[in-house]
């Protein structure tokens, strides 16, 4: 399906722009500026409606549990299970020798 930023979104439902340009500030750097304190303000201040009119979109679909699925495998612990025995097929590399696949492993 097409996918729409927050900021589209948010336009849509409501009718507000988000003002975005402290988006890439260093948002590490503390006290966060009245500039990064407003935008972060405006990102959840539509949160609500934004949630009320989808989870109608998708009731009058009769798609709520699309939602429901997708929820229950992002509050289930095995989602964020690490696997330690597995996180060698997630390196970033070419392994060409079977010496080096069994250094990693």
């Amino acid at each position: 399906g097409d996918s729409v930023s927050y900021d589209q979104l948010v336009q849509k439902v409501t009718g507000a722009r988000l003002d975005k340009s402290t988006r890439f500030t260093d948002w590490r750097h503390r006290p966060l500026s009245d500039k990064q304190l407003e935008y972060a303000l405006a990102d959840v201040t539509h949160l609500i409606k934004v949630y009320q009119h989808l989870s109608a979109e998708l009731k009058r679909e009769d798609r709520a549990h699309w939602l429901n699925e997708e929820m229950d495998i992002l509050t289930s612990r095995e989602t964020y299970d690490p696997h330690p025995e597995d996180a060698w097929k997630r390196l970033k590399m070419r392994l060409r020798k079977p010496q080096e696949l069994a250094i990693v492993q």
